[in-house]
């Protein structure tokens, strides 16, 4: 039993829109609802054991390429020192890790990581997924390529947003649609809408970035925001308003698009607040991270009009590692059926306090 919710009520109207299902635009799929599972760490699908009936099954096959390579803990130093990525420039200490000196990708390499993301694209199709989705966001891979933060590149993959720094998606997509040219397979996208830091990425420019995305026949943007650097939360004098209660999650209106489908994924916890996103025309629907990892029900709560919002966590704002971490015991209850913890009620908080104390103690090196 949840003590506190967010929100005072839902609207018929509100639950009725964000029940409405979406069409994406190039490969025809349908989402039956406005809701959008923001991605964590759990495991969201397996197999199609139908396709595995009569050779290895996926498990032993990887078992089999993984024979013979030896595993090190971490801080043990092996394989962290030059991470490759986009440029060479070496991100800050944050959240108990720290980040190696990178080596910039040469061409050959850009090309060999586009293959892999072809390859990974293919064998889920094979293995009967609906689609993919690319992580563009939160200082990964892609992400580092399309912010200036991290891409000081005078290459074809440096410089505008406009023409360079999103070529590595247009070749992605493009080498994707070469290894399953089934157009009903689908193609989304995570990005950032912001990165509050000097040079970060700029909500002008993933604005313009859509643009660019829609023309690649992207079915789905999700814009998130913050990378492991900085976190968008921890600023309060950006103008950005996190939607705890009614406010908005996004500074502006991104639908700069006519045809692909733009998901905003951060701070929506009221039912009133992701409908009013959505009327407004900030985004056509609402992804949902952490409120997920107590409440996997919550959208068909929320259609039902059996809840008014997400569970009012008693964990401060600042305390974003406090929250990633509740998130994490919560799934792990689900998974092994166990009950999970209430951070509404503020005296469970005592409980995930005190290992904290000993688990943060130690830096990991990435």
């Amino acid at each position: 039993m949840v003590l506190a919710r967010y929100g005072d009520s839902t609207a018929s109207e509100d639950a009725k829109l964000l029940g409405e299902s979406i069409q994406m635009p190039f490969s025809g799929r349908v989402a039956k609802s406005r809701f959008l599972k923001g991605a964590m760490s759990e495991r969201m699908a397996s197999w199609d054991h139908k396709i595995y009936p009569s050779e290895a099954s996926p498990l032993t096959t990887l078992w089999a390429c993984m024979r013979g390579i030896p595993s090190w803990p971490p801080g043990s130093g092996f394989g962290e020192s030059q991470p490759c990525r986009s440029s060479d420039i070496q991100l800050a200490d944050r959240m108990g890790m720290s980040f190696g000196k990178p080596t910039p990708l040469d061409k050959s390499g850009i090309r060999e990581i586009v293959n892999q993301f072809a390859y990974t694209a293919e064998a889920a199709y094979r293995t009967g997924f609906d689609g993919v989705q690319l992580h563009g966001a939160h200082g990964y891979l892609i992400a580092q390529f399309l912010s200036q933060t991290t891409n000081n590149r005078t290459d074809e993959y440096g410089g505008s947003i406009e023409t360079y720094r999103s070529r590595i998606i247009k070749e992605i997509t493009e080498a994707i649609r070469v290894k399953v040219p089934d157009r009903k397979f689908v193609i989304g996208i995570k990005v950032n809408s912001v990165e509050f830091q000097a040079k970060g990425f700029q909500p002008e420019e993933a604005a313009e970035l859509c643009k660019q995305l829609e023309a690649m026949e992207i079915d789905f943007i999700e814009l998130s925001g913050g990378t492991y650097e900085e976190f968008g939360f921890k600023h309060s004098d950006t103008g950005i308003k996190y939607s705890l209660g009614t406010e908005l999650v996004c500074p502006t209106n991104y639908s700069t698009t006519s045809q692909t489908v733009v998901y905003v994924t951060g701070g929506f916890r009221s039912t009133s607040a992701m409908a009013e996103a959505v009327r407004l025309g900030t985004c056509a629907g609402v992804g949902l991270g952490r409120p997920a990892g107590s409440d996997p029900l919550l959208p068909n709560d929320i259609i039902q009009r059996n809840v008014t919002g997400a569970t009012d966590m008693k964990i401060p704002p600042h305390e974003f590692g406090l929250g990633l971490l509740a998130t994490g015991v919560q799934m792990e209850a689900i998974a092994r059926g166990k009950p999970v913890i209430d951070l509404s009620d503020p005296r469970s908080l005592p409980v995930l306090q005190r290992p904290r104390k000993v688990t943060t103690s130690k830096k990991r090196r990435i």
